[in-house]
């Protein structure tokens, strides 16, 4: 199909807007990977010895703000290893009284 110069310019920039569109939809979902990516390892520097029924502050920290139950191992960043450690040390502070099991 022959166009002329003034369409094809036309053209050219519709398809450069909708690529630049597909940019900013590319770039603002990176800046939320990395933002998300980031939150994930806000717990990665734990290890296991740091996990008891005695550090309440970390336990706390791990626990959802509304129905207090064990974040998830995708939310908290922690390995399988330290989120059934988390789970157990997390029913020993419950019942102790130092946790407690609702809001």
């Amino acid at each position: 199909m022959i166009m002329s110069v003034g369409n094809e310019t036309q053209s050219v920039t519709n398809i450069e807007g909708i690529s630049n569109i597909a940019v900013d939809v590319a770039s603002s979902a990176s800046n939320f990977n990395t933002i998300f990516s980031q939150q994930n390892k806000k717990h990665s520097v734990i290890k296991m010895h740091m996990i008891t029924y005695q550090n309440t502050s970390l336990l706390k920290s791990l626990l959802t703000d509304v129905s207090r139950k064990v974040m998830s191992r995708y939310n908290s960043g922690l390995n399988r290893k330290l989120q059934i450690k988390l789970r157990k040390e997390v029913i020993i502070s419950r019942y102790l009284g130092l946790l407690p099991y609702v809001k």
